[in-house]
């Protein structure tokens, strides 16, 4: 598995329920990284452009799609979509071993009405 976070170290994230726990992730993550069945890396997104930013947005829409969970209003809102993606709203995409495309499965979503974060996500994977 390989987790790919891109996000914005100097960016104002949104205090908003999506980012909770996040303070958390760079620890959980380098927890995972140590274990050793998980590939991290890590994406600094300063300086990208929207449109850059926005096209790795587009490829949360597979798994979105797939898993029928929502990602719009996440990243930004049902008018804008994805414009804060790994600038105010970090997200991290999940590929499954092999899989170099398409992400598996993206975070924060909202699945059935539950946020799950990133921090929630990384958490069950390290129980």
């Amino acid at each position: 598995m390989r987790l790919r976070l891109y996000y914005d170290p100097g960016a104002h994230f949104k205090t908003d329920p999506v980012n909770v726990g996040f303070d958390h992730v760079p620890t959980l993550l380098s927890e995972l990284d140590k274990a050793g069945n998980v590939e991290v890396q890590i994406i600094h997104t300063t300086g990208w452009s929207d449109e850059q930013r926005r096209e790795v947005y587009l490829q949360t829409w597979v798994p979105a799609q797939s898993k029928k969970f929502a990602v719009g209003k996440i990243f930004g809102s049902n008018r804008f979509h994805g414009r804060d993606f790994g600038k105010g709203v970090p997200g991290l995409l999940v590929h499954e071993e092999g899989s170099r495309i398409s992400p598996a499965d993206v975070y924060p979503h909202e699945e059935k009405g539950r946020l799950i974060t990133i921090a929630d996500y990384l958490r069950s994977l390290l129980s």
